[in-house]
């Protein structure tokens, strides 16, 4: 949904997932909002990483719709939203009802009644070929060749690109990212289709790119 600080339009995700509210230290820049210090402290991403930040907004007002109110926002980098309203914020505002149809949230607080609304185009929909216009189908059929899928390496060139290895350097040991269990399946299936393509194929080089890695013999 959409709020405001310093009436300035702000983007802001409600999740009940993250326990303290957040600010994107990119919107804290442009802003130029007062900071105060505080200690190193790690953030746990949706990925799983723990990610070093620091410092903390204090009491900073925010307007949602027609509702105004003051919380404590911990810096971070967001990636997407402007503000993270978490835990901290949904137990200070006590007892509310949800609609995820409607995307509303009621809540009563000190006895004056809100209603929240989410923003729909926010949501991500996929788009069917009947949606897309005759004007636009015709320059993708003039053009099918152009917007096809990589089926394969491109073609040798006079120049190509390469990586030149030091010669004794010693090959680094670089654990596998972490990614949401909800990642695997597409993960797999976008590996699957550039090996049938052709774009990258099985390595049996001690060098890897740690996203999906099968254990080799002897490693």
């Amino acid at each position: 949904m959409w709020g405001e600080i310093l009436e300035n339009k702000v983007l802001l995700l409600v999740n009940s997932g993250a326990t303290h509210n957040f600010i994107s230290a990119k919107l804290v820049e442009n802003l130029r909002l007062p900071v105060e210090p505080t200690i190193p402290y790690y953030v746990k991403d949706g990925g799983g990483q723990r990610i070093k930040t620091s410092g903390v907004c204090k009491g900073l007002q925010m307007k949602m719709q027609n509702m105004l109110f003051k919380a404590d926002f911990y810096v971070f980098a967001l990636d997407g939203e402007d503000i993270v309203l978490g835990m901290e914020w949904l137990e200070d505002m006590g007892e509310m009802r949800t609609n995820f149809k409607d995307l509303t949230l009621r809540i009563k607080k000190d006895g004056i009644k809100y209603t929240l609304k989410g923003d729909h185009t926010l949501c991500k929909e996929k788009v069917g070929d009947n949606e897309i216009p005759t004007t636009i189908k015709e320059v993708l059929e003039e053009f099918e060749a152009v917007f096809q899928a990589e089926q394969g390496l491109p073609p040798k060139r006079r120049q190509d690109h390469a990586i030149v290895l030091k010669e004794g350097a010693v090959i680094p040991n670089i654990r596998a990212y972490r990614y949401p269990h909800s990642q695997k399946n597409e993960i797999e299936k976008l590996v699957a289709d550039m090996l049938k393509t052709g774009i990258i194929r099985p390595s049996v080089s001690p060098y890897s790119s740690p996203i999906i890695l099968v254990k080799k013999d002897g490693s």
